[in-house]
């Protein structure tokens, strides 16, 4: 992997991510999951750059790279030189992984299951006949006041 993957997208629109304000070069580079590291009490993120994995963010939003990945803290810094905060000042690397692991967790919290049917078109929450049909109010599907949906994403 190069550079010129890494930054392939920074004479694009800038993106803005829906979770944390930060406006980014592009939304290539990203969270991907979020795990404890058993007994340092911390967590690691997985970054995730396209489809290729580039490193972890540890516990003090520190870029540790994975020794394939070819690219450094370095290269995330000219990244983060392109990053705006929502309020229009410039952001630093630091402020950016943490910004990408706020945004992991935010769509987490923020992602709907769902509906599954089962062969009888009944809904395996609550046993409603249909995706059009009311919902019980303890089904664990819901995205709407009164029905079930057949799709979800994060908000």
């Amino acid at each position: 992997m190069s550079i010129g993957l890494f930054n392939a997208n920074l004479a694009g629109e800038p993106t803005i991510l829906p979770h944390t304000g930060l406006v980014v070069p592009h939304a290539r580079l990203r969270v991907t999951d979020l795990r404890p590291v058993p007994g340092s009490g911390g967590t690691r993120a997985r970054l995730m750059l396209g489809e290729h994995f580039i490193g972890y963010i540890n516990r003090r939003m520190i870029f540790v790279p994975v020794n394939a990945a070819r690219i450094d803290s370095t290269d995330l810094e000219r990244y983060a030189a392109h990053c705006r905060l929502p309020n229009g000042q410039a952001a630093d690397l630091h402020g950016v992984l943490d910004a990408l692991v706020r945004e992991f967790e935010a769509a987490l919290r923020h992602t709907v299951p769902t509906a599954e049917f089962d062969h009888n078109n009944e809904c395996i929450g609550c046993g409603a006949a249909g995706p059009s049909d009311p919902r019980h109010p303890t089904c664990p599907f819901i995205t709407g006041p009164t029905r079930h949906s057949s799709s979800a994403g994060a908000i």
